[in-house]
């Protein structure tokens, strides 16, 4: 595992709990922040906030995320601080999906379009 100065992060799975609004308005300059439920490997289950980012870079193109969708996040255990994963693409437009996921996700469409699986209800 990578080590940086005082830092070392681990990837792990989170659930986005809740988000808010924050900045300036006069400026301009309002952003999203999120709650983050972190269930790590090993240890116990945590909750910490991170920013949406500022600057998109050549690696990574934030794609927002809502409440209650399951997230690829990196968390440093000695302080539980949140950085996004970047190659999760959940939440990087420019990340790739693994192509097992996509044989999957192509598998579950055909299987549905040929009406092989029932639809999905959202009746309670």
């Amino acid at each position: 595992m990578p080590f940086g100065i005082g830092e070392h992060w681990i990837k792990a799975e989170g659930l986005v709990a809740a988000s808010r609004e924050i900045g300036s308005k006069n400026l301009g300059t309002w952003r999203t922040e999120w709650v983050i439920e972190v269930h790590p490997a090993e240890g116990g289950v945590f909750r910490s906030a991170i920013k949406e980012p500022m600057v998109e870079h050549d690696d990574f193109r934030f794609k927002p995320v809502s409440e209650g969708e399951t997230i690829g996040i990196e968390y440093d255990p000695k302080n539980h601080n949140l950085r996004w994963d970047k190659s999760d693409p959940r939440t990087n437009i420019l990340a790739k999906t693994p192509d097992a996921e996509k044989a999957s996700q192509e598998q579950a469409f055909n299987d549905a379009l040929a009406g092989r699986t029932p639809p999905p209800t959202n009746r309670p």
